[in-house]
This record gives structure tokens, sequence and C-alpha cells, in this order.
């Protein structure tokens, strides 16, 4: 869940806060609670294509176990890891109206420690298509790469959806 709020979102510099909840059983994610403000800037703005970044700071909140380790990397204690940190937060962001009926986003957030370059990456791909006034589809791909995980998991994970998207 991802909750986002851009201040004076017509201006070229815009403040943004955030706050998400996510979780992730298969990586042994138990539960991240983040918050932060970034300083969005809008690089370009057109009838088709949108591009801006952002930079900010952002509080996380995480506890692993070790559901997703491989039976010979655990180690001798097993207690979940709860970690609470600061970090760096910075994105692009590429917005693509490819038809009357077809979006295209693609985003790149990448979260790192203050002084401590061991980042996360998190690709996000999404294709969205209006089949009518009230319904759509979409696909989309996420993933996430990081460069120290918290427990001795793979550093690359990724999904594939899909959607039916129904508006009211």
């Amino acid at each position: 869940f991802h909750l986002r709020y851009r201040h004076n979102y017509k201006n070229k510099f815009q403040p943004e806060t955030f706050v998400q909840y996510q979780w992730d059983n298969k990586r042994g994610l138990e539960n991240r609670t983040l918050a932060g403000v970034n300083i969005r800037y809008n690089l370009w703005k057109g009838d088709q294509w949108d591009f801006n970044t952002g930079l900010g700071l952002m509080y996380e909140a995480e506890k692993w176990n070790y559901d997703a380790v491989d039976s010979l990397k655990l180690p001798v204690n097993t207690a979940p890891i709860v970690n609470h940190l600061v970090k760096l937060n910075s994105y692009i962001r590429l917005d693509w109206k490819a038809s009357a009926n077809s979006n295209i986003a693609f985003n790149v957030f990448l979260q790192t420690r203050p002084g401590v370059f061991k980042p996360r990456i998190a690709p996000h791909l999404q294709w969205d298509i209006n089949a009518g006034k009230h319904i759509g589809f979409s696909v989309s791909f996420s993933g996430i790469y990081d460069e120290s995980p918290v427990v001795p998991i793979n550093r690359f994970y990724y999904s594939l959806a899909h959607s039916i998207l129904v508006k009211l």
C-alpha cells in the first residue's frame, strides 16, 4: 500500500510526502513501514510525455524472518531481524500516453543509507490499456535488487502481474 501527496503538483519543483506499508512472505519480509518527504522536479511535461525525478529522506522500519532462506545458509540464531533506518530516497519516472487508450509508466527507485552505498534498486514498469469507459487491463513488472539483503536471500527478485481494472 502506497499513498503519496504532491503539493503544488503543477509547479516545476514540488514537495511530496508519502507513506507505505508492505510485506512479502516469499522473501521473508514480515512487514515494512516507511514515511518520507521528497522534492520532486518535473523535467518535462507534455501532452504525451511526463518525465520527473525526486530526491528526499525517509524513515523505514522493517521486520525480516528466515522463511525464504536456503537451509544451508541459515545462521545459528534465526530470530527475526528488525531494522529502523533513515534512508536517502531517489527516483526517476517516465510516463507515456502511447495512444488514447494506452498508458505506459516506468519508475526506478533507489534507496540507501546516508554514507553507506549498499542500495536497494526497485524498477517498475506498468502498461494500462483501456478497453472501454469502465474497464481496462494492466500488465506490470516489478523488481528489487538489494546489494546487501537483510537475510541471506537472492539479491534480485521480480514479479510479473496482470489485472483487470474496473472504473466506476
